[in-house]
């Protein structure tokens, strides 16, 4: 889906790819994965990510992929992004 979205973005479109890593119902770390706590993302975090591609005013290159994951300890994922969104929630 990422390379079908970059292909699309050279076309004019604007794409952000989320790669959700730990989002679930519970909105708790899995217990069935040892590094659950390290990938958990929070379901506030996640609004506000969305929230906060949705109402930036482009996207670079038209083209970004954002690893969707709070900012828990161990964290193993980048949450640098080009929209200003900093997750809140920790584990």
């Amino acid at each position: 889906m990422e390379a079908l979205g970059r292909y699309f973005s050279k076309q004019g479109l604007e794409i952000v790819c989320i790669r959700f890593m730990g989002l679930n119902a519970d909105n708790k770390p899995s217990i069935d994965d040892p590094d659950g706590t390290k990938k958990w993302f929070s379901h506030e975090d996640c609004g506000d990510l969305i929230k906060a591609i949705l109402e930036a005013p482009s996207v670079p290159d038209n083209f970004v992929i954002v690893h969707g994951v709070s900012n828990n300890k161990g964290r193993m994922h980048d949450i640098a992004n080009p929209f200003g969104w900093t997750p809140k929630d920790r584990m």
